[in-house]
């Protein structure tokens, strides 16, 4: 059988390229039938000789990744293993470089993983509303607020308006003690964790003191003008049939998010 070999500067490259995940290497093997053995800095590839220009066509566009300065995860080398045997042409690896968002220069920058958050991404790009539904844990908050902190970077905005529901759907705040930071500030814990995963601490205390970024509940932004440029991103929980009051579940997202003569143009991303 036809052998080809991948040779890289140094191991720590190499295993950078597979994610620190040797999954990875099974995973491309299996995937298109080669046998796929690594030692050092370089990769063997064994096999039909158009199964070994597939495999390798997966560490090219792993290689860009890694040379762009992104991180690369074992869902990121199924993403693009996955496109390669569908032969779709669509370049997932320089997709996700293309959409990086790029928090503070100490921190990696953000990357989507998925092909649902790679539409998430674009569609926070080329419109000015966007629902993003899907279960809990696919990224919609945190690439909502890394969308954020690029815009503000790039000076796109001048200020970035985060809010969330301070209760649960349907729900009453209730006598919680403490006074009114205190009272909601495990609701809107999610976005915090998410700023300072993406910021020093001080330059994201800077930001917060400064008015740059607000952090708020949804009730409270009732009744706000948003002037442009500035951004707003809102989480919002559809309540059980029995408690919706509202014509819409996303009222919240499509009542608040900004307000302009012309109407915006919107999107919906699964994820």
């Amino acid at each position: 059988m036809p052998v080809e070999t991948l040779t890289y500067e140094t191991p720590q490259f190499l295993q950078k390229l597979i994610g620190h995940d040797l999954g990875s290497l099974r995973l491309i093997g299996d995937a298109f039938g080669v046998n796929v053995t690594s030692r050092e800095g370089w990769v063997r590839l064994e096999g039909e000789a158009e199964n070994n220009a597939a495999a390798r066509d997966v560490f090219t566009q792993l290689e860009k990744v890694r040379r762009n300065g992104g991180e690369v995860s074992f869902g990121m080398v199924r993403l693009v293993v996955e496109s390669v045997q569908r032969d779709a042409g669509d370049a997932p690896a320089e997709a996700i470089m293309h959409l990086k968002l790029l928090g503070s220069g100490k921190r990696p920058p953000v990357l989507a993983k998925t092909r649902g958050q790679i539409a998430y991404v674009q569609a926070m790009r080329e419109c000015e509303v966007v629902f993003g539904v899907g279960p809990a844990g696919t990224g919609k908050t945190y690439l909502a607020m890394a969308q954020g902190l690029h815009y503000l970077k790039e000076k796109v905005v001048q200020r970035l308006v985060l809010t969330r529901p301070a209760v649960e759907a349907g729900e009453a705040l209730g006598f919680l003690p403490g006074d009114l930071k205190e009272k909601i500030f495990p609701y809107l814990r999610p976005l915090y964790d998410a700023l300072y995963d993406m910021l020093e601490p001080e330059e994201a205390e800077r930001l917060i003191e400064r008015g740059s970024i607000e952090i708020a509940p949804l009730a409270y932004m009732r009744g706000r003008t948003l002037k442009m440029p500035s951004s707003s991103w809102m989480k919002r929980r559809t309540p059980p049939p029995s408690r919706c009051s509202c014509s819409s579940p996303a009222w919240a997202m499509a009542h608040a998010a900004w307000s302009r003569a012309t109407p915006p143009r919107s999107t919906c991303a699964a994820m």
